[in-house]
């Protein structure tokens, strides 16, 4: 049996555990008298005499009703009616009483004014409005303590499917709000937290649990929002209730097995599902006017095709990727997940991106990369060039030298496959598992890449192709300069037979032209061969250089280049020595590809005197006299 002062011990130490939570200065405040003391010696004083020793204060009994612990309310009355009950109460009765209170102060009572009637949600089953935001409506029945009985009349189905009322409980718990409402086929919990709001707050942001469909009966979780007053325009709530802030738990139709593919491809799926959903919020975003800048729209625009990579990848689909160098590094890395023994490359350096004449250190990365992995897979890459009389960089010959025992490298010229395949800039290995390639007919720069067998099989084709029409790294090295003798196209147009019509130094002269692929020419007069030569071709003009078999003296043809006549007949300036004299003649002519009647040339040219001009014996001897000065 315990004494008096035992027993207040006991009920003190009851009271600093429950009510004050084993906090001394909580303790302390339940009865300190302000003024009387300083508050640091009240709590040392209680600790030591009410706490740690069994005593009773003499005091205690005339200050009780100053204590603020005496004015503590439970169930409308004090919690001890006076310092009487307060002693005499057994320890049982008083631990009740004491716990029966802490449990009332847990909850708190719902307010009149706590008239939240509508449950905000985004959903796939709204017809309301386009973004699929709808609400509950919560009509409040009867108050009951901290709890109010309702009921919830949901939003209208798309299917326009009759969905039966719910009832359940908006309850008030320390500061938050749970809601629970349930028909006979679904069942719904939300919760906010009222902690987060002030007086004027108009909306309260929680979550809720429940199902997608009440079809499909799968769990979900998003985010809602609680408010007093109906919503004039539901598209201001879209940045919270969208697609993104839904969390849907479809895994229980999958299995754990971690070698599964479906059960791989599945999860795939939901997170390839989450990324449309993003761009879906995005694109809507992009459409307001808070993101109308060049730099925002085109964040959203790069996000927008990402998801539409992942989308075709979802769907097997051939897709488009950028960037040589880090289409390398995923080939070289990925051969330490799935192996492969062979690489097969063809790849054109004469647009300015070669990756093996570059010195960054990306670059020089992927260089040494595949020299290390050519220890292991045998790789085989085909050059193709355009103009090989364009010498190539220093860089990119070192880089030849290093790896051609290592690496089986080909080179192939753009003009004997350009019109036989439909790419020269792809790449795959042996497991016939992908190719990626850049078409040759296309406007697009990007690479594509396909894993169908038809798309592999067609690369394979082309690559046999393309292989044999190159020859060996060794052979190009030792036959450049024979193999680069570049072919001029404009000779190539004019080489033939011709047609030269002009005004010699007594009459029309009509000869004959022969142009041969090298650029060599022969001129003909009168059936015999006359005079030999070259033509020299400039971007805007060319000439013809000949040389007399018997004077030694040169004559000069002059022509503009004008692709719509070059095929068939143009003017030429012609200078060459005026008959059995060292003077000059100056005149202009037509070279054709048929013979022309002489009328029409005449009438062609016009008078003589106004298309040649004879150098006369008295200009060299003005310029004699001018130079004995």
């Amino acid at each position: 049996m315990l004494n008096r002062a035992e027993l207040f011990q006991q009920k003190m130490n009851f009271i600093f555990e429950k009510i004050s939570n084993s906090n001394l200065d909580k303790f302390t405040k339940l009865f300190y008298i302000e003024g009387k003391t300083t508050f640091e010696n009240r709590r040392y004083n209680l600790n030591k005499n009410w706490l740690k020793k069994a005593t009773i204060s003499k005091t205690f009994q005339k200050e009780y009703h100053l204590y603020p612990f005496s004015q503590k309310i439970f169930n409308g009355k004090k919690l001890f009616r006076d310092v009487y009950v307060f002693l005499e109460m057994d320890l049982v009765d008083f631990q009740d009483r004491i716990q029966a209170y802490v449990e009332y102060e847990s909850i708190v009572l719902v307010p009149n004014d706590m008239n939240y009637r509508y449950l905000y949600t985004f959903s796939n089953n709204g017809i309301e409005n386009s973004h699929n935001i709808d609400y509950y409506h919560i009509e409040h029945l009867s108050y009951n303590g901290n709890r109010v009985d309702i009921e919830v009349t949901p939003p209208k189905n798309k299917d326009f499917l009759e969905i039966e009322p719910y009832y359940g409980i908006l309850k008030l718990q320390k500061n938050k709000i749970i809601l629970t409402f349930e028909n006979s086929q679904d069942y719904i919990s939300a919760i906010f937290n009222l902690e987060l709001t002030n007086r004027h707050t108009k909306f309260l942001v929680g979550v809720i649990i429940g199902v997608a469909d009440i079809n499909e009966k799968v769990p979900i979780s998003k985010k809602v929002i609680l408010m007093k007053e109906p919503m004039d325009d539901v598209n201001k709530l879209y940045l919270i209730l969208n697609e993104i802030e839904v969390l849907s738990a479809k895994e229980n139709f999958y299995t754990f097995k971690e070698n599964n593919q479906n059960n791989i491809s599945n999860h795939l799926e939901k997170y390839i599902n989450k990324i449309e959903n993003i761009n879906r919020v995005f694109k809507r975003l992009s459409n307001q006017n808070h993101f109308k800048t060049f730099y925002e729209q085109v964040a959203f625009q790069e996000f927008s095709a990402t998801n539409h990579l992942f989308q075709k990848f979802n769907q097997k689909h051939s897709f488009y990727v950028h960037y040589r160098k880090r289409l390398l590094h995923i080939l070289i890395e990925s051969h330490k997940r799935v192996p492969f023994e062979k690489i097969f490359m063809v790849m054109p350096i004469y647009q300015g991106d070669n990756l093996f004449e570059q010195q960054s250190d990306n670059a020089i990365e992927i260089q040494n990369s595949l020299k290390k992995l050519s220890k292991k897979v045998e790789i085989t890459i085909i050059f193709v060039i355009k103009d090989c009389k364009k010498s190539f960089k220093k860089e990119f010959m070192t880089f030849l030298k290093n790896i051609s025992n290592f690496i089986k490298i080909d080179f192939a010229f753009k003009e004997n496959i350009e019109y036989e395949v439909n790419s020269f800039d792809f790449f795959y290995t042996d497991n016939n598992d992908f190719v990626v390639s850049k078409s040759l007919r296309t406007n697009i720069t990007a690479f594509q890449l396909y894993q169908h067998k038809n798309s592999v099989d067609e690369y394979h084709s082309i690559f046999r192709t393309i292989s044999n029409r190159s020859i060996s790294y060794k052979e190009f090295i030792e036959s450049k300069n024979k193999l680069c003798q570049k072919k001029n196209s404009l000779i190539e147009k004019l080489s033939g037979e011709w047609y030269h019509y002009f005004y010699g130094s007594r009459f029309l002269e009509e000869d004959r032209v022969v142009i041969w692929e090298d650029g060599k020419v022969e001129y003909y007069c009168q059936g015999q061969k006359r005079e030999e030569g070259k033509i020299i071709t400039k971007e805007y003009q060319s000439v013809i250089l000949l040389d007399d078999n018997t004077t030694k003296r040169l004559s000069i043809i002059v022509f503009d280049h004008q692709p719509y006549q070059i095929q068939k007949a143009f003017f030429t300036k012609n200078i060459a020595k005026q008959l059995e004299r060292d003077l000059n003649i100056f005149s202009m002519g037509i070279l054709s590809r048929k013979p022309i009647s002489i009328d029409i040339v005449i009438e062609i040219l016009g008078d003589i005197e106004d298309v040649r001009f004879l150098e006369k014996t008295i200009m060299s001897k003005k310029l004699s006299d001018y130079l004995a000065l």
